[in-house]
């Protein structure tokens, strides 16, 4: 077979990061992590196969965009025997994909969102004997918008999803 335009693909990520440590005094630590990612795949390609014995083409486009940001603090306390972490976490990600044949369109778009606490602590007893315990409570929530445009267009369907855990 032959083809007018060839399949294509085109994939762009993007990130950014950064860690900042502050030294508050002798004992104490607190920490900022910050991070960016920007992600975009596009593809376009053409399927030619046999179909009922003659040939048939079929057209293919994918467009996929997420983007996240995520933010964590911590402070970290250390005394002679006594060692503390506590923090907190902020997560946000959107996603839209655009997956479909010709002459159909579907739009999906995804939000998700994740919050967190922590706390973990190491009690030195003795120099043979530490405790050490901690706690984490995270929140996650998503939620996902799909929508079907062309010949078939409907109402949008919207899922969410919510959970909290400790």
């Amino acid at each position: 077979y032959c083809e007018d335009a060839p399949s294509r693909l085109k994939l762009d990520a993007k990130s950014l990061g950064a860690v900042i440590d502050w030294e508050a005094s002798d004992a104490l630590t607190l920490t900022s992590v910050t991070a960016y990612r920007d992600r975009s795949f596009k593809q376009f390609n053409r399927d030619f196969s046999r179909l009922l014995g003659a040939f048939a083409a079929r057209q293919e486009r994918t467009q996929e965009d997420n983007s996240s940001f995520s933010q964590e603090l911590r402070a970290n306390l250390k005394t002679g025997s006594f060692d503390v972490i506590f923090g907190g976490v902020c997560n946000a990600a959107i996603q839209v994909c655009l997956p479909g044949l010709s002459p159909t369109l579907t739009r999906e778009k995804t939000d998700n969102r994740i919050l967190a606490g922590f706390v973990d602590a190491t009690v030195k007893l003795s120099d043979q004997f530490n405790v050490f315990g901690g706690l984490r409570l995270s929140d996650f929530k998503n939620t996902t918008n799909v929508q079907v445009f062309g010949a078939t267009t409907g109402p949008a369907r919207t899922r969410a999803l919510s959970e909290s855990n400790l």
